[in-house]
């Protein structure tokens, strides 16, 4: 009875090696699996983190390149004029919630401060904190006598 079941194992494994390795599975040289769970979101953290950098790069580069074109009143252009360029009744209409619903001293002194960051940095501070939290973690092997 115990050959049967060592036969069914072998059986099942040379089905799937023949087919190769599918989600779940052991990779058969490294003898790693091929994704487990914890992979799949670090590998959209590093993906995401890396859309990120790149943005910042491309924001970097084009408020480089406006200020190498001439004098500019700003060097580099902050988060709060993209938003008023590309959606203007939203901004108004989130300045006057925070306002109405909240305090107007938070628009002004906090989050308009928030707001006068460089794009290319926050992009780049949003790029690195997702790239370091879906990096390869080191295995630490505990061995205990």
């Amino acid at each position: 009875m115990a050959e049967k079941r060592d036969m069914r194992k072998v059986e099942a494994g040379a089905q799937a090696s023949a087919a190769g390795p599918y989600l779940g599975q052991r990779w058969p040289l490294t003898g790693r699996y091929l994704l487990t769970s914890t992979l799949g979101p670090m590998l959209v953290l590093r993906f995401l983190g890396g859309l990120f950098l790149l943005l910042a790069t491309i924001s970097l580069v084009a408020d480089g390149t406006r200020a190498l074109a001439g004098p500019t009143a700003a060097l580099f252009t902050p988060i709060i004029q993209y938003w008023a360029d590309l959606a203007p009744k939203s901004l108004a209409s989130v300045q006057t919630a925070v306002k109405t619903s909240l305090h107007p001293l938070l628009w002004d002194v906090v989050i308009r401060r928030l707001l006068a960051v460089p794009v290319w940095a926050l992009f780049g501070v949003v790029g690195l904190l997702l790239a370091y939290a879906g990096r390869h973690r080191r295995r630490v092997n505990i061995f205990i006598n």
